[in-house]
């Protein structure tokens, strides 16, 4: 049971992009599936979390290829009412002038005991918005640099006001998830003067922001960083306070959203071991930590494993990241496995009764061609390094795959596999499926008949 209620969450996650469902195209990649596990294992855990982003009403886009091989986007609209409740509360924010109303679509992400993270999507399509500030929340990365710092405006400076206007004052962190809503420090400060009787923030508020603050980056991708001309910035913002801190709001004459995030936030982390590397490379007058990447098991596992888990490893959905297997004879194994996205990380140990067997991979790619990897072995006592003669691999299979097709065209030899075997090894999947899901043993030549 969910014992938060609305009004008492005290951390607020915002993001460009949420993973929520696949039915619902508020997200493109990485970035939103790693919100989207976050704020699952957040109601996992019974964070007093609340979530914030942008709707999406026509998504990313969908592709289409023509009969001449053409590839053509189109918007990817889905029926909103379907997934989400529309609340009464409006907020605005200030673009070029105008006011630009908000309303908030709420999407609830439930843990298995019933606990609730709400998640708030932010909407501009409203009759009393002109029909151009309408659209500032139908494409997800759609439009120039105008229309993407008009987004940012509602995500961060929307994002906040639609908060208070809903009653969440308890906030206590605020954790942005990439750059792109680094605009919500702004509204902080503009609280902050507020609070001391003040029309405009000074350097004196900078502090109390920072410590409210979180900031994860994601990419040393220069592409990643969204950056808008300072003279693009004065026109929508119309601000004359970010020109006069212009060590806080402006690199190399433009508002830098990595930089802001950094500058007003008391804590930074990446997303791998090797990324925090880079990035304090990259950032080198900042302290950056790493947290790397992981999924939320209970949303990844297929249907028929989950039954399987269920029945013999209860309690998984909670604690997934450690199984335990008991023998008659008292013996025992624990098996643990860790996985990153991004720069392929992934280790496993199985620890028993007479020892463990550890081994681990790791690259800046899944394809890199050096990678780190190893293998040891403890017996009790002591603990031993295997060494590996060739090197591990998906781009050395390929390789080796590659010369072993080669060499039975050259000599004529039969083909190691063929696509029978293929159709075999996916009946057999969904033979083992079919048996878990009715609970009892399946014959398999009598499924397998291709």
């Amino acid at each position: 049971m969910n014992h938060t209620t609305d009004r008492q969450q005290t951390v607020a996650y915002f993001s460009m992009e949420m993973a929520l469902r696949p039915e619902m195209p508020t997200y493109s990649g990485g970035l939103g599936v790693l919100a989207g596990d976050t704020i699952r294992a957040a109601a996992d855990l019974k964070v007093p979390m609340v979530a914030v982003t942008l709707l999406h009403r026509k998504g990313y886009f969908s592709q289409r290829l023509d009969a001449s091989g053409w590839q053509w986007e189109e918007a990817s609209a889905w029926v909103v009412e379907d997934f989400l409740t529309d609340l009464p509360t409006r907020a605005s924010v200030s673009i070029e002038g105008r006011t630009v109303h908000l309303r908030a679509w709420k999407y609830e992400v439930k843990a298995s005991d019933g606990f609730i993270v709400p998640v708030y999507l932010l909407d501009t399509d409203l009759p009393e918005n002109s029909e151009w500030d309408q659209t500032l929340t139908h494409y997800l990365y759609g439009g120039d640099q105008h229309y993407r710092l008009c987004q940012e405006i509602v995500l961060g400076v929307g994002g906040v006001r639609m908060l208070r206007a809903l009653g969440h004052e308890t906030i206590a962190r605020f954790h942005l998830n990439e750059g792109h809503a680094a605009l919500l420090t702004l509204a902080l400060l503009d609280e902050q003067a507020s609070r001391a009787g003040r029309s405009t923030f000074t350097h004196a508020d900078l502090d109390k922001v920072r410590e409210l603050c979180v900031f994860t980056t994601h990419t040393p991708v220069p592409a990643g960083h969204d950056k808008f001309p300072i003279d693009l910035v004065m026109r929508v913002l119309g601000r004359a306070e970010l020109a006069a801190m212009k060590e806080v709001f402006c690199c190399e004459n433009a508002l830098n959203m990595t930089y802001l995030a950094l500058n007003l936030s008391h804590y930074v982390n990446g997303v791998a071991q090797k990324h925090g590397e880079v990035s304090r490379l990259m950032f080198a007058e900042y302290q950056i930590d790493a947290i790397t990447n992981g999924v939320h098991a209970g949303t990844w596992t297929a249907p028929a494993i989950q039954a399987l888990l269920d029945r013999h490893i209860p309690g998984w959905r909670e604690d997934n990241f450690s199984a335990m297997f008991k023998y008659p004879n008292g013996s025992y194994a624990v098996i643990s496995q860790t996985l990153a996205a991004f720069e392929h990380h992934q280790t496993v140990k199985v620890s028993g009764t007479k020892g463990a067997l550890w081994a681990g991979w790791s690259g800046a790619l899944d394809r890199t061609l050096e990678p780190d990897y190893f293998l040891k072995v403890f017996d009790g006592e002591n603990l031993e390094q295997v060494k590996i003669e060739t090197h591990s691999g998906e781009v050395f299979e390929l390789r080796a795959e590659i010369a072993q097709c080669i060499d039975m065209v050259r000599s004529g030899k039969p083909p190691i596999a063929t696509g029978l075997d293929g159709l075999w090894s996916a009946g057999l999947c969904l033979v083992a499926e079919a048996s878990i899901r009715q609970n009892k043993p399946l014959p398999v030549g009598d499924l397998l008949q291709f």
